[in-house]
């Protein structure tokens, strides 16, 4: 009997989709109860409330076992992690809007909330590898894992220098940074010599540079203070 009263004749077929889409909801919902103040997505995942918390990138982040999460493939994708996070924390990136500033105030950031991180970064475009975050903007320094724009599956991108790029949680694109780590690794010790180098940076810079290590043989040689005036 429908809402005005007319009785209506169902088919095998339509009872049958009828009686399912009945128990999903009632899954659906038993799943909202049980996940108290969360909420369900169209996937069935609970989830926590909050902007942008139900998004699909966050669903193929937390089911992505791809090949670039492993240590060898970020290891090849940034070079010298632990010497530009070190940078960054001091210097800030340069060129940034939201994490640009230096003194501590980006701090490293866990690849997954798994790795103790925030759960913020499950939030994040699935391509991106995060670096560091502001705490002052809450903005991320990331790696843009699909360094090719039709490299879905990562095969090409895997080996090659990951881009350097900024990002927040439930914004829409990216700012491009650097091409790689090692340009903006060159850059912050670059601002640095200009500024008089109070904190040190081109020693940091320079760990590790003119062994014959890095992939890009022209920036394998260590900074020299005073390359900026002699530019003039």
């Amino acid at each position: 009997v429908t809402a005005l009263g007319v009785a209506r004749k169902f088919t095998p077929t339509q009872v049958s989709i009828r009686l399912g889409s009945t128990m999903m909801m009632t899954f659906l919902a038993f799943m909202a109860v049980a996940a108290g103040p969360s909420r369900v997505t169209a996937f069935g995942v609970a989830r926590r409330c909050g902007v942008g918390a139900a998004r699909p990138s966050s669903l193929l982040r937390l089911l992505s076992s791809d090949a670039a999460d492993t240590d060898v493939a970020v290891e090849a994708g940034i070079s010298r992690l632990p010497t530009l996070r070190t940078l960054l924390s001091k210097s800030g990136a340069p060129g940034s809007r939201g994490c640009a500033e230096g003194g501590g105030d980006l701090s490293p950031a866990a690849s997954s909330s798994g790795d103790g991180g925030d759960d913020d970064i499950l939030n994040l475009h699935p391509h991106l590898y995060p670096i560091a975050r502001s705490a002052s903007s809450g903005n991320y320094v990331c790696a843009l894992r699909r360094a090719y724009a039709e490299d879905a599956e990562y095969e090409s991108s895997t080996n090659q220098p990951w881009p350097i790029v900024e990002a927040r949680t439930g914004g829409i694109g990216m700012r491009l940074l650097a091409l790689n780590s090692e340009h903006l690794m060159r850059r912050i010790a670059a601002e640095a010599d200009d500024a008089g180098d109070d904190e040190g940076v081109l020693d940091i810079y320079n760990e590790g540079v003119g062994k014959g290590k890095l992939m890009d043989a022209g920036l394998d040689t260590p900074y020299e203070a005073g390359s900026v005036d002699q530019l003039g």
